[in-house]
């Protein structure tokens, strides 16, 4: 009985190896993805302006508003984008 208990499960290991080599790609791992489209861009992110607002519990009767603005100005556009 152990024996056939034994045999069942490496027949059950093989078979899984054997299917997990037939389902991956034989693809080149040094391939690189081709490009679908290239398309303008909808804005252009020179100046951008943040505005935050929050609540902070101070303790069990008083609350803290927060509030902030950030500006940001990028030289380069690209840069931004992630382009090189």
């Amino acid at each position: 009985m152990k024996r056939i208990y034994f045999m069942t499960l490496v027949w059950l290991a093989i078979s899984r190896v054997v299917a997990a080599e037939e389902l991956t790609p034989k693809t080149d791992p040094f391939d690189l993805p081709q490009v679908v489209a290239v398309e303008n861009k909808k804005f252009n992110p020179l100046r951008d302006i943040t505005l935050q607002i929050g609540i902070l519990p101070l303790d069990a009767f008083y609350k803290a508003l927060t509030g902030g603005v950030t500006y940001t100005h990028s030289f380069q556009v690209l840069s931004v984008l992630g382009g090189h």
